[in-house]
């Protein structure tokens, strides 16, 4: 971690030097001198207070905002302005006039003052309005082995809650009354319920949470912040009793928490009289690749659930019911989408997996996300065959931006062929 604070500061650093001694060269700034290096300053201050040991959570944000309000404008106009001047100089060399030189650097800076203007205001929108920026993502799933009773299925996925940054006031609320109005057969949350205490999930906060409704339950599965690491305790099981109270006010508010196990829901066959159609919702606990690393156990979480039935008797297979008996349909829910090829895939004939974890790092541009970079499958559907993957980019979050990739509840129809 100091590594990365001293990269960190080298990024802050070189852009203001670059501006001050080259851009503003040779120009006295007076009063604004003070101005220009406060940013500098509260970084500098932020780095003194956490090798202090001060409070994280203020130094975290703190430093995540200045990056994108701060740094991140000023690498985009250094980046143009040293485009510039390169430009200017081999024009400059190559017989130009200094007018040139001159005009070439000057139309380069101001491309770069427009960029960092627009990153600006971008990332100031991300920090205070992306993150209530609350929005429904509908998805029609065909399946030809789902039970013809389950038909029109409706599966609304939420994932990444983060508690601790939906606690404004009205916040949870507004989500809350949002899936209530979507009317679902049944709602599945993959992980993250908390950012790394169950302290987050107060008597307003599971009062709240415990009035979402389905007609089939809540399910729901843990994700890497739930087993609350990100903390120091006192005793060696600090973090495992933490833990293991994320658990019990989840299920105390009425949800199903699956930890490597399975539950099945039925409906009448439509087929078949006095038969039943079956979809089993199956969960395992956080599993993936590192550093997260894997807890959950998959083939424990399938214990008792029936394979998908391929008969070679024509007179089983004439029976439209008994295949629907002996063939239930699957639904996993996995906190990290990287489970789906590292596991589901080869080792299961699990149809539909349910995902979250990446949220789609929180700034999405239509198919771009520097998520990409570290997922295979970062966010929405994703097919191989007939397997299905939905990512979902999340609701809350560590830290409260959010641009493009909003935060989303997605709501999943599940449909037979025809």
């Amino acid at each position: 971690m100091p590594i990365f604070y001293f990269i960190v500061s080298l990024l802050i650093l070189l852009p203001d030097l670059y501006i001050r001694l080259v851009c503003l060269r040779g120009i006295d700034l007076g009063w604004w001198n003070l101005l220009f290096w406060t940013p500098l300053a509260f970084f500098v201050f932020l780095l003194v207070l956490y090798f202090a040991g001060g409070p994280q959570p203020f130094v975290f944000k703190g430093m995540v905002s200045a990056i994108l309000c701060l740094t991140v404008p000023k690498l985009l106009f250094c980046i143009v302005s040293i485009l510039g001047r390169a430009a200017g100089y081999i024009a400059w060399d190559s017989g130009g006039s200094e007018v040139l030189r001159g005009a070439l650097t000057g139309g380069f800076d101001a491309v770069g003052t427009v960029l960092a203007g627009c990153f600006l205001v971008s990332a100031v929108y991300g920090l205070t309005y992306g993150p209530k920026r609350l929005e429904v993502r509908e998805e029609t799933l065909t399946f030809e082995d789902l039970p013809a009773s389950f038909d029109g299925y409706r599966i609304v996925h939420l994932a990444d809650l983060h508690a601790r940054s939906y606690a404004a006031p009205g916040m949870v609320e507004k989500l809350v009354a949002a899936v209530n109005d979507l009317d679902a057969d049944l709602v599945a949350f993959t992980g993250d319920l908390v950012n790394s205490s169950p302290s987050e999930l107060d008597s307003r906060m599971t009062a709240v949470l415990s009035s979402i409704r389905a007609r089939d339950g809540v399910f729901s599965v843990v994700g890497n912040h739930d087993y609350c690491e990100y903390h120091d305790y006192s005793t060696a099981d600090g973090a495992a009793r933490a833990f293991a109270e994320v658990v019990r006010r989840e299920r105390a508010m009425g949800w199903r928490v699956l930890l490597d196990s399975s539950a099945v829901i039925t409906r009448t066959a439509v087929n078949g009289p006095g038969m039943e159609d079956s979809i089993y919702v199956i969960g395992v606990e956080h599993c993936g690749k590192p550093p997260f690393g894997s807890r959950g156990d998959l083939q424990r979480a399938l214990y008792g659930v029936p394979p998908v039935f391929f008969s070679t008797d024509s007179s089983v297979a004439a029976d439209s019911a008994a295949v629907h008996s002996s063939s239930p349909f699957k639904i996993l829910l996995s906190h990290d989408p990287s489970h789906w090829r590292l596991e589901v895939l080869p080792r299961s004939d699990i149809q539909l997996t349910l995902s979250g974890h990446t949220h789609a790092m929180q700034f999405r541009i239509g198919r771009f996300s520097p998520s990409r970079w570290m997922y295979r499958e970062w966010y929405g559907v994703y097919r191989e065959g007939a397997r299905v993957l939905n990512v979902s980019a999340g609701i809350g979050g560590s830290f409260p931006f959010r641009i493009g990739a909003w935060p989303e509840v997605v709501v999943i129809t599940l449909r037979r062929p025809g």
